[in-house]
């Protein structure tokens, strides 16, 4: 039974460990600047849509009112997927809003079509029209050194308290 115990401890140490981000490049006194400009959202969503291509809908969530051009989603050789983060967070790399949604379409496959595909057909591949669980503005993205400064505020349970919350 002692063995036992030892061995769930270590299992338990090792699992915090493995999962715990070395977070010593983090601005400890980060704090969002709120100026015009490309904004740093840090979402949660319902499923993983991290390689699904985001759409911006209108207000009242029936149309695609935005939507990249297929050349849109990758620069060079990288695909404009969203920066993993701590604890299931993201970080925006495309230009998502309080209003995106979620293709059934991946960055890749995207990128492969020569042109827009009809808005009909973007329509019909939406995944999820509510896809957000959690949504924060944390200002200019410029102003963030690195995403360790941002995995610090979820870390410590200071991102709603430290950017805006849109959801």
């Amino acid at each position: 039974m002692k063995i036992l115990s030892i061995l769930i401890t270590l299992i338990g140490i090792f699992s915090f460990l493995s999962c715990n981000k070395n977070l010593k490049n983090a601005d400890k006194n980060f704090s969002p600047l709120f100026t015009p400009g490309p904004r740093a959202y840090v979402y949660k969503t319902n499923a993983d849509y991290s390689n699904k291509v985001p759409v911006i809908l209108s207000e009242d969530k029936k149309t695609i009112i935005s939507y990249p051009h297929p050349n849109d989603v990758k620069t060079g050789n990288s695909f404009l997927t969203p920066t993993k983060l701590l604890q299931d967070y993201y970080l925006d790399n495309k230009g998502i809003q309080i209003n995106t949604a979620f293709l059934d379409i991946s960055f890749e496959e995207y990128s492969s079509y020569t042109e827009v595909p009809p808005l009909s057909y973007l329509e019909s591949k939406i995944l999820d029209k509510n896809p957000f669980t959690e949504l924060c503005d944390c200002g200019l993205k410029s102003n963030i050194k690195n995403t360790e400064t941002i995995d610090l505020l979820i870390k410590q349970k200071k991102l709603r308290s430290t950017c805006k919350v849109l959801k």
